[in-house]
């Protein structure tokens, strides 16, 4: 990476340009097959097909809507800039991205679109009603999310990310639960472990977005 004029240190761009448009494209367009899928099996009602239940459904819907929130604001963040080619009076300049794209980033976002894609196939309804197995990975795959923003936040931590640690101890519990094959799971543990879930994920964007406005309204101040 090349400073320039300025001052500022600019990232490569590549590593950005291929998660912001193939990965978590990809992740989120095989989401939307899933619902596609998942709301055509239920309209034609095919004797013998299995439907999604409504903690897969459910289940399926957390981890797309995190990921559609945060690859708006991944999107939202960085900025692109194309190189120019050289001429007589300029040296040619590199694509760039701003602010850098670091590689804690690069990590999270890894994590997200392998934690997404593990989800999806152990959510598949089309192999029946999730098994022990399934739903100990479909638990890994949200403590993987969990794991995600923390390492995305690793030099900037705050109380809100009590929340993402409670969120890692509810997946991981929910996997070892099932991990056991504790009785119980499918009808109890699973569903409301679920629920805790979803409550945790609208917190964490609701602080989240507080946080944004005080710090909105922080550098409009007057000094």
């Amino acid at each position: 990476m090349t400073p320039p004029a300025n001052g500022k240190t600019t990232g490569n761009p590549y590593l950005f340009l291929f998660v912001t448009g193939l990965l978590y494209p990809g992740a989120l367009g095989a989401t939307l097959v899933w619902f596609v899928r998942a709301v055509t099996a239920f309209l034609l009602k095919i004797p013998n097909q299995p439907l999604p239940t409504c903690w897969m459904t459910f289940f399926v819907g957390w981890f797309a809507l995190y990921h559609c929130v945060f690859f708006l604001r991944l999107r939202a963040k960085y900025t692109v800039t194309a190189g120019t080619p050289a001429t007589d009076q300029i040296k040619a300049t590199s694509a760039t991205v701003e602010p850098p794209y670091k590689i804690p980033h690069l990590v999270s976002d890894l994590l997200d679109s392998i934690a997404l894609f593990g989800a999806l196939g152990a959510l598949d309804f089309q192999l029946g009603s999730p098994s022990p197995n399934r739903a100990v990975l479909a638990f890994v795959a949200a403590a993987l999310v969990a794991i995600s923003a923390l390492v995305s936040r690793f030099a900037a931590w705050s109380r809100i990310d009590v929340l993402t640690i409670l969120a890692l101890l509810i997946a991981l519990a929910g996997a070892w639960i099932n991990f056991c094959h504790v009785p119980s799971a499918p009808t109890f543990w699973n569903p409301v472990l679920l629920v805790a879930l979803w409550v945790l994920l609208l917190l964490y964007f609701l602080c989240r977005a507080v946080a944004k406005e005080k710090e909105g309204q922080a550098s409009k101040s007057p000094d």
